[in-house]
């Protein structure tokens, strides 16, 4: 998901850091990979960064609106054509 927003070789390296830090976290708690503690931090890193983007839009004098049907528009559009049919409909 990062290649976009970073470029091949950055994204690589994000990848590998991502990694490496699992590991340490296996190793350093003794503990099996939970899936979970991580999904947990990507969310409270997603939280921080709408809350940053907030504040910026505000200091240039604007305001971020949620737009949660673009959202599931964009999510279904890859969908089968069932959901497609939804969407024209």
């Amino acid at each position: 998901r990062a290649v976009p927003d970073l470029g091949t070789p950055k994204a690589i390296t994000a990848m590998a850091h991502k990694l490496a830090r699992i590991l340490w976290h296996i190793l350093k708690f003794q503990e099996p990979y939970d899936p979970a503690v991580w999904a947990k931090a990507e969310e409270k890193n997603r939280q921080k960064k709408i809350k940053r983007l907030e504040k910026n839009a505000a200091s240039l004098g604007f305001q971020l609106v949620s737009n949660s049907l673009t959202y599931i528009a964009s999510f279904l559009r890859g969908r089968s054509s069932m959901c497609q049919n939804l969407l024209l409909h």
